[in-house]
């Protein structure tokens, strides 16, 4: 057995005759914070839980983790016109302000990930069939703050429309 200490979390690797398998293991606490579920409307979350996933209509979400702000603002000028732009301790996440189908949500999806996408976050939204912003604080991380937004009036919208949509999940604070 080999132990390598790197980034956040110890690696242990076995030789298993000539192959070599690495095991990373992490401790993560932890905590609840309020989000935001991409639904566009009850009528479209009542569909997705029939199982028409593909037409629902979202308002696409995404989480730009260490991407640059100027990346971020151009992907939603270029992809989605109306938008918000957040600012969270670890990068962005934009917002768009015109509800897609869930099919023009996850095409997006990839190509947002040229402009600094977090993986992660992709993984998680294509297997649950929507997406989570967080809204509120997590842990000792302030809660995401808004930059910019190109409509005042498509931002009321959006906000109004949230309070159906309001949940609290689980996540981890690194």
């Amino acid at each position: 057995m080999v132990s390598v200490l790197g980034g956040s979390g110890k690696i242990k690797r076995f030789r298993i005759g000539n192959a070599l398998l690495g095991l990373r293991i992490f401790v993560a606490k932890t905590v609840y914070t309020w989000g935001f579920s991409s639904f566009y409307d009850r009528d479209n979350f009542e569909r997705f839980k029939k199982g028409d996933y593909w037409s629902v209509y979202h308002y696409p979400f995404f989480d730009f983790d260490g991407a640059k702000f100027v990346d971020v603002h151009d992907f939603g000028l270029l992809y989605l016109g109306y938008h918000a732009v957040l600012k969270t301790s670890a990068g962005y996440h934009l917002i768009g302000l015109l509800p897609m189908s869930w099919y023009q949500v996850t095409k997006l999806m990839f190509e947002a990930l040229k402009y600094g996408l977090d993986t992660k976050y992709l993984r998680i939204s294509i297997f649950r069939g929507y997406c989570v912003l967080r809204y509120g604080s997590k842990g000792k991380k302030k809660k995401p703050e808004l930059l910019v937004v190109t409509s005042e009036k498509k931002w009321r919208e959006f906000i109004k429309s949230r309070t159906k949509f309001l949940i609290i999940y689980e996540t981890t604070n690194w």
